[in-house]
């Protein structure tokens, strides 16, 4: 088995939002395929890739959404 890491609170957040990975890609100057491979924890985020994140969900809801909390990542066993 491989682990998986997700980032819940990103992902719920976005949704919240109202936001797609197209739409916080083209935000941060990303392509879709790099944005879900760090979404999906394949690759890792940079502070400013995750403050640019912050600041755009921030201004869509209106809430303050600290770092640790939108990216609390949580490791998930998959079968391979």
């Amino acid at each position: 088995m491989s682990e998986k890491i997700e980032f819940e609170n990103l992902r719920a957040e976005m949704a919240r939002a109202g936001v797609s990975l197209a739409e916080l890609a083209k935000s941060i100057g990303m392509g879709v395929s790099t944005i879900y491979n760090k979404r999906s924890g394949l690759q890792d985020w940079t502070l400013a890739e995750m403050t640019a994140i912050q600041n755009m969900l921030q201004e869509k809801t209106g809430l303050d959404l600290p770092l640790d909390y939108l990216f609390r990542s949580k490791k998930i066993e998959r079968g391979n």
